[in-house]
């Protein structure tokens, strides 16, 4: 075998695993969609003081008593299963000095979000 033949199977092998690699991270964030910009509350009782409000680059959460706290949103991903299309929203906690998420299912027909981890209750959007 001819040493430059050999040199340039390993270049192409090198770029495949190069652009292989690539297509596996995260892609940059696209943002949140249009509609999902805004406040949202819901009627349930439990969280009548609760809201959470989506910024272009920034989730707001409501934590009852007229507190809330503010975080950066790092990405926006959304993947379909079963229940439909799952949005993970990833922002960086500094009180807790990691990565969270804030992951829900959004019915744009209905105009209705749901948690992940409460799928019973109901989130609609405040009119402006």
């Amino acid at each position: 075998m001819h040493p430059r033949s050999i040199g340039g199977r390993c270049l192409v092998v090198g770029l495949a695993l190069c652009c292989g690699l690539l297509g596996c991270t995260p892609r940059p964030t696209q943002g949140l969609r249009p509609d999902l910009i805004g406040v949202w509350k819901t009627e349930d009782p439990k969280y009548q003081d609760r809201f959470f409000q989506f910024e272009p680059q920034t989730l707001i959460l409501g934590i009852g008593e007229e507190r809330r706290t503010t975080y950066r949103i790092q990405s926006v991903g959304a993947s379909l299963d079963r229940f439909g299309t799952l949005y993970t929203v990833a922002y960086w906690d500094p009180q807790e000095g990691m990565l969270a998420t804030f992951a829900f299912y959004y019915d744009p027909v209905s105009g209705v979000i749901r948690l992940n981890n409460q799928d019973r209750i109901e989130w609609r959007k405040e009119s402006s």
